[in-house]
């Protein structure tokens, strides 16, 4: 056993303890690795599948130092060596696939939750069914011949006071000199067209 997967090499895994198989297991969420012996097919360690089980060495591709378990949870490092690089790379590959289907599914699960969230405020659909349509009017005459209005305080027209003296007896009394006056100029008007009723215009042409 190693005694930590800090800096190692596949220079010092000098002493081989074990030879057999390689198992991946996946359940849900979790996946361990299997160290299965070749003569009696029986489980030799356990190593469960989290940050720092499983470690690349610094000078080949086809060695790792891996974190194994016992039911009690004390833990060791052993090194571990593939026979060839396609194998090890296989075994690369399936722990990066784990990894990355976990992240997904945790993705999946923090939309779900959020959409779940905003379900309770339901979005309104503002878009155009089929067949409807909207009528702006713009410019009508009614508006364009409409007349400004002049407002007073609070929104009120302004009213001007009357003229001086302006009282229904003066007004009574300027209309009758009016009616007086009019009556005067009509008659003076008649008087002078009795006058020259004898003369007639087109002589003097």
């Amino acid at each position: 056993p190693i005694q930590n997967a800090t800096g190692l090499l596949a220079s010092q895994m000098t002493e081989q303890m074990w030879s057999g198989k390689l198992k991946i297991v996946q359940r849900n969420d979790q996946a361990i690795i299997q160290l299965i012996n070749r003569a009696d097919n029986k489980i030799f360690a356990i190593s469960r599948v989290k940050d720092g089980a499983v470690n690349k060495v610094k000078d080949s591709s086809r060695y790792f130092v891996l974190r194994i378990e016992n039911r009690d949870g004390r833990h060791a490092y052993i090194g571990l060596a593939f026979n060839d690089r396609s194998a090890s790379f296989d075994f690369n590959v399936a722990l990066q696939e784990f990894k990355k289907e976990i992240e997904r599914e945790k993705l999946i699960e923090s939309e779900n939750t959020s959409n779940a969230e905003n379900s309770a405020f339901p979005k309104l659909d503002l878009s155009l069914k089929e067949g409807e349509k909207i009528s702006l009017k713009i410019g009508t005459k009614s508006n364009a011949r409409r007349k400004p209005t002049f407002q007073g305080h609070h929104g009120r027209g302004i009213l001007l006071a009357p003229p001086p003296g302006d009282t229904p007896s003066t007004r009574k009394s300027q209309n009758a000199d009016l009616n007086e006056s009019f009556n005067k100029t009509r008659q003076k008007l008649n008087d002078s067209t009795v006058h020259n009723e004898s003369h007639n215009p087109f002589e003097d042409y």
